[in-house]
């Protein structure tokens, strides 16, 4: 053990000499098979040699029984050190170990027979030739053995250059609800990541168990390297147990320990998020440490992680040989019309040559992305279309847990779902009926009953409450300038045109094209309409007529109107000119009149007039 300082460190590692004699006999081995297997080429040469001189009168011999029963004994003796080394290295499923536990049962049952004492010369028939096929299923098993044993030695490496680092997120500091990111910094090569909780390590408020919960995690990754290397991660576990519901969800599903496997990757730092509440044992290869953020955490390049709320559950990754593996180890049962079998595979000869494997059915594993259906390619493209691996993927798959995924789907028919979302999730569709796109190109009609924008719109045909839109602005569908009907809303200007009941009623009754209305509190200059009409030629010689208002008011009646036409009514308030004013024609004025004389002054030189009334008629005249 590494002690540093004077007290024991806080995360543990085997003694850098307990590592390396590891390792030296790990390597040993794997080098020690991988000559085993290139020796094997030479021997079976030699040994097919001598079967065939044996064989070449058709008979075997007494002088060629001893050397025959030598190759038996050497057979033996191979046979017990690849048995060994097949428990050693888990091959004792492996097609290779099958096939060669066949080939050395019948090469030494024919052995045994063509070496037997009585009768002296033997007769070769067709079973001699089981000696010979022998040697080819020697080569393939101790080339898997040899295979095997370097990856173990290259596991050992990583696997015993671990350090185990606790988190603890007990205290009260770690918010229950909250998961915490755990960041690793790894090396560009691949690293062993093992994190667990056992009963009674930890009894957080979201655990069932009376010793709380437990949770094993593993994972293989490697680092990034600012992006020059591809992460291939690799989940291998991630079960748990002992946790309580999430309300509200169906199927049911239960509070995630841990979740969102990532890698900061211009840092090399892998990641991982655990749930406040719980403790928690890294166990890292390559000599990494686990360091854990209560707070954001910002790598050097500015990207940065932080507590979430929710995390992603991981899904370990099945590959089509742990599916095959299973398979050669369970049983295929007929009974009548019934099969029952983990794992089918149907294809067919390519021009007759290669058999292709183009669909499957699969009842292998209980993790939701466990395939069940796949076509349109093999298994392994199966797993690569669930798990977004590079590779040609297949172009159909179901999954455990019903999920669909299809290349090219046409389906005729209705289709019933709650919610749908799109791969990118840009666009979701509610059980509610409610859309939810981030960016909607839609070529064709909308209809809906109710809308509300809170952006930009843009558009330039259409219509909107009866007005139809156009480039140059709004206009409704009965406008006509010259019969001066309806209303446009132009770039360029606008003109309302009422007719019937009008826009608005006046409280007064009757009908009016519009109102504008102007309220506010506390503002210190409140206008309701304000019309500006200016000449912005320059040009002192411009003989232009500018007219800010102009107003009509017109009375069709041929008879005596009830009361003459009002261009403009003053209800109320005062009527300010800020310049002259020029009345054309009778000015009727039904109020009094106040005129104010204070600052007119006496014109030298000049005749006074006086200002006089008539009082009978009404009269304004001057004498």
């Amino acid at each position: 053990m590494i002690v540093e300082g004077f007290l024991p460190a806080p995360v543990w590692a085997p003694s850098f000499a307990e590592q390396q004699a590891g390792i030296d006999a790990a390597n040993s081995a794997a080098k020690l098979a991988q000559q085993t297997a290139e020796n094997a080429q030479i021997t079976a040469t030699e040994a097919t040699t001598k079967l065939n001189n044996w064989a070449s009168d058709s008979l075997i011999s007494p002088p060629e029984k001893p050397a025959m029963r030598q190759q038996q004994a050497d057979i033996q003796a191979e046979y017990k050190e690849i048995k060994a080394n097949v428990e050693k290295y888990s091959l004792t499923d492996n097609a290779a170990w099958i096939n060669y536990n066949n080939a050395y049962s019948l090469a030494n049952t024919a052995l045994t027979k063509y070496t037997a004492s009585s009768p002296e010369n033997i007769t070769i028939s067709s079973d001699y030739s089981n000696i010979a096929a022998y040697y080819p299923k020697r080569q393939e098993i101790l080339n898997v053995i040899s295979s095997a044993a370097i990856d173990a030695a290259k596991e050992y490496t990583t696997l015993k250059t671990y350090r185990e680092t606790e988190i603890d997120l007990r205290a009260e500091k770690w918010d229950q609800d909250t998961y915490y990111p755990v960041t690793i910094k790894i090396p560009i090569n691949e690293t062993r990541i093992e994190v667990t909780t056992e009963l009674d390590d930890a009894k957080p408020k979201w655990s069932t168990h009376n010793g709380g919960f437990s949770m094993n995690c593993v994972w293989r990754s490697n680092g990034s390297g600012w992006g020059a290397n591809s992460v291939n991660r690799i989940i291998e576990v991630f079960d748990y147990r002992f946790t309580k519901e999430i309300p509200d969800t169906t199927p049911v599903q239960y509070i995630l320990p841990a979740g969102s496997i990532g890698q900061i990757i211009s840092s090399n730092e892998e990641l991982i998020y655990l749930r406040g509440g719980g403790r928690y044992l890294f166990e890292i290869g390559n000599n990494c440490v686990a360091v854990v953020h209560d707070s954001r955490y910002t790598a050097p390049d500015g990207s940065s992680v932080a507590p979430v709320a929710s995390v992603i559950r991981p899904v370990p990754d099945l590959k089509a040989l742990d599916y095959l593996k299973i398979a050669l180890k369970e049983e295929t049962t007929i009974e009548g019309g019934l099969i029952s079998t983990s794992l089918i595979k149907v294809g067919a000869k390519q021009n007759g040559v290669n058999w292709n494997e183009r669909a499957g059915i699969c009842g292998i594993g209980d993790a939701d992305n466990s395939i069940r259906f796949y076509a349109g390619g093999d298994l392994d493209s199966a797993i690569r279309r669930v798990s977004g691996g590079d590779g040609t993927k297949a172009n159909f798959v179901v999954t455990q847990a019903g999920r669909l995924f299809a290349s090219d789907a046409i389906i005729e028919g209705n289709i019933t779902v709650k919610n749908l979302t799109t791969a990118s999730g840009k666009v979701v569709i509610t059980e509610s009926g409610q859309l939810v796109a981030s960016d909607a190109e839609i070529h064709g009609r909308i209809i809906a009953t109710s809308g509300e924008f809170t952006g930009k719109i843009t558009a330039t045909e259409g219509e909107i409450a009866g007005l139809k839109l156009s480039n140059n602005g709004l206009r409704s569908s009965d406008f006509n300038a010259s019969s001066k009907i309806g209303s446009c809303y132009a770039k360029n200007g606008f003109s309302v045109y009422a007719s019937g009941s009008g826009v608005l009623k006046p409280s007064t009754g009757g009908m009016q094209a519009g109102i504008i209305t102007a309220v506010g509190d506390f503002i210190s200059h409140i206008t309701g309409l304000e019309i500006i009409a200016k000449e912005t030629s320059y040009n002192s010689g411009s003989s232009s007529k500018v007219t800010a208002l102009r107003i009509q008011a017109e009375n069709r009646y041929y008879g005596t109107p009830f009361d003459p036409p009002l261009a403009i009514e003053v209800v109320s308030g005062d009527v300010l000119f800020g310049g002259k004013m020029t009345v054309n024609n009778t000015s009727i004025f039904r109020g009094q009149i106040y005129l104010n004389l204070n600052n007119i002054p006496n014109i030298s030189g000049a005749s006074n007039y006086y200002l006089c009334i008539n009082r009978s008629t009404g009269q304004l005249s001057y004498r």
